[in-house]
């Protein structure tokens, strides 16, 4: 026998020992499950918010409902898997699949989901869910069980490549006809998955997200002193926090100072934001209240695609003004009766430009952050989220 055939022989070994010690630590305590969440991972992030959400409205509507989140993949950051309540229970296969393959990571959650016995499935960002439900879904219907999915933004590498779920996964899970509906939560990424992929616009449905904060006073502005902007999210790449440094390098220290606060993601440490006088790199946050928005007069996002970003709503809670980039479902939250919008989403000058402005407009801005906590009050409240959930989902399972 060859080497190279030995090698893949014991390679393949190898991964079906594995594979076997991974289905059985996941397996060992299931206990059969109502509604189950098939999600890539479960680390702090919008679609972790958004699950989260859908846990509490079917909670509410049902104390009985038995829930369960699967995760298929090994997550970027540290684990937010505290967040999820006690009694939904946690099938944590981004803490067993290691190094395994695609192939067997769908086993893993095959054995899975065969022993929960959900009546609905709920696929969240995670392509082994949606391959899986294209190879078993004869198996599906036989057992009548109802198929979700969440999808929020379509995202590019830095080579311009697409990436997102519904152009490499959706289409052959939708095609079997299992994929009852797809929300999302913004109106861009339904006229960009529709487009691309000729699905049928009535297969998704918008759930714009609720905002549970307290809405405070849209914030004075006060004149003649300097501009305090906050920056608030994960130090990722495609935050674009290259776009933020740009931002700062023409920004004068006198006259405005940039606040970063975010997890550093492993390509960034503390010292990317070393050398900008208009700028202070002040550490990660765990929650709003952390943030002492009291402190900043302006919030500004630099991201290069989003759905509806939870941290703008939160920040209009807040009472702050908001500057943002036209980009995915941005524009549905914030836009210049709103706050101020940016395009393209790397346009410093543009982003410079606004500042400016707000720097020299500042008692004129209080009715666009009320314009936008109306918007909160109304279209992102819990009564609204919840009736959506009722009618869409409960009343279908």
């Amino acid at each position: 026998m060859q080497p190279k055939i030995r090698k893949l022989i014991r390679v393949v070994a190898g991964a079906g020992k594995l594979t076997q010690e991974a289905t059985e630590k996941l397996t060992a305590n299931l206990r059969p499950a109502d509604y189950v969440f098939v999600t890539q991972y479960f680390v702090k992030g919008g679609a972790e918010k958004v699950m989260l959400n859908y846990v509490t409205a079917l909670r509410e509507l049902d104390s009985g409902l038995k829930i369960a989140i699967v995760t298929t993949d090994v997550g970027p950051g540290p684990s937010w898997t505290d967040k999820i309540p006690r009694d939904v229970q946690l099938v944590d296969g981004s803490a067993v699949v290691g190094d395994l393959r695609n192939v067997e990571r769908r086993k893993i959650l095959d054995a899975v989901v065969r022993q929960l016995k959900p009546r609905v499935i709920h696929i969240v960002n995670s392509g082994s869910g949606y391959l899986w439900v294209r190879d078993h879904a004869n198996d599906l219907k036989k057992l009548g069980v109802k198929v979700f999915a969440s999808l929020f933004n379509s995202d590019y590498t830095r080579a311009g490549k697409l990436r997102s779920y519904y152009h490499k996964f959706l289409p052959a899970a939708a095609a079997t006809g299992m994929i009852s509906k797809v929300f999302t939560d913004n109106e861009a990424v339904i006229e960009e998955a529709t487009e691309y992929t000729g699905l049928p616009r009535r297969l998704f449905k918008v759930h714009y997200q609720p905002v549970e904060f307290k809405v405070k006073e849209p914030k004075e502005l006060p004149e003649d002193r300097k501009l305090h902007i906050l920056w608030a999210s994960r130090v990722a790449w495609q935050k674009r926090p290259d776009i933020l440094r740009e931002i700062a390098e023409q920004l004068d220290p006198n006259e405005f100072m940039i606040t970063v606060r975010g997890e550093l993601d492993p390509e960034y440490d503390e010292k990317y934001f070393a050398g900008l006088p208009a700028l202070k790199y002040r550490g990660k946050f765990s929650s709003i209240a952390e943030l002492q928005t009291s402190r900043y007069d302006v919030f500004m996002y630099t991201s290069q695609a989003d759905g509806v970003p939870n941290i703008l709503l939160e920040m209009l809670a807040e009472g702050m003004l908001i500057v943002a980039p036209d980009e995915g479902g941005v524009s549905e939250i914030i836009n210049e009766r709103t706050g101020i919008l940016v395009e393209p989403y790397d346009n410093v000058d543009g982003y410079v430009a606004a500042l400016g402005w707000i720097h020299g407009a500042r008692p004129d801005l209080k009715r666009r952050v009320a314009a936008g906590q109306k918007l909160l009050m109304t279209r992102h409240s819990k009564a609204t989220f919840s009736e959506q959930v009722e009618k869409d989902i409960y009343e279908k399972i």
